[in-house]
């Protein structure tokens, strides 16, 4: 189970007040991928969902921000027990590095089964700068439904972040 320290931060971020200064830096993240989002989205039992990501086909990726670095049983299972059949997404403290220098977005829900890390890749689609697909799946892009061109620099991600988190810190008279 997870316990929290540090009480959450309101935040406004382009006009929307979010529960957590965390909230607000994925919502820009989001925004510099290019990816259509909606905060808050819908009630399931016992699940409330801090966005959907809106893709290319109409299709939903639900999303759970969460200040963790690790992938937590007791989260997840709460969300599998919540009757959401879309794809279920968990993002953390932020992007982080995996294998040798591409970037992953958090932990990504697949087919409803088993959870598997969202690996951040290049879009063929120009829309978006990034896209993400399942590791162990077919490496489709969930925003762009395409086949990607490959993984993302880490650098680049690691850009995208500092540039969220600059967007959404506190600016006092704002």
């Amino acid at each position: 189970m997870i316990t929290y320290s540090v009480p959450a931060i309101e935040t406004v971020y382009n006009g929307c007040r979010f529960r957590s200064r965390l909230e607000a830096r994925w919502a820009a993240f989001f925004d510099l991928c290019g990816w259509r989002w909606v905060y808050e989205p819908v009630d399931f039992d016992g699940w409330f969902p801090d966005f959907a990501l809106i893709g290319d086909d109409g299709n939903h990726v639900y999303v759970e921000v969460k200040p963790i670095s690790m992938l937590d049983d007791d989260l997840t299972a709460r969300l599998e027990a919540s009757g959401c059949e879309d794809e279920k997404l968990i993002v953390g403290l932020a992007p982080f590095m995996q294998y040798w220098s591409e970037g992953s977005l958090g932990w990504l829900q697949q087919d409803g089964v088993f959870w598997d890390e969202a690996g951040l890749i290049q879009p063929t689609a120009t829309k978006y700068k990034i896209d993400f697909c399942c590791l162990s799946g077919c490496h489709c892009g969930r925003m762009s439904r395409k086949r990607s061109n490959g993984g993302l620099s880490w650098d680049y991600v690691k850009a995208l972040w500092f540039l969220a988190t600059s967007r959404t810190q506190y600016r006092k008279g704002l």
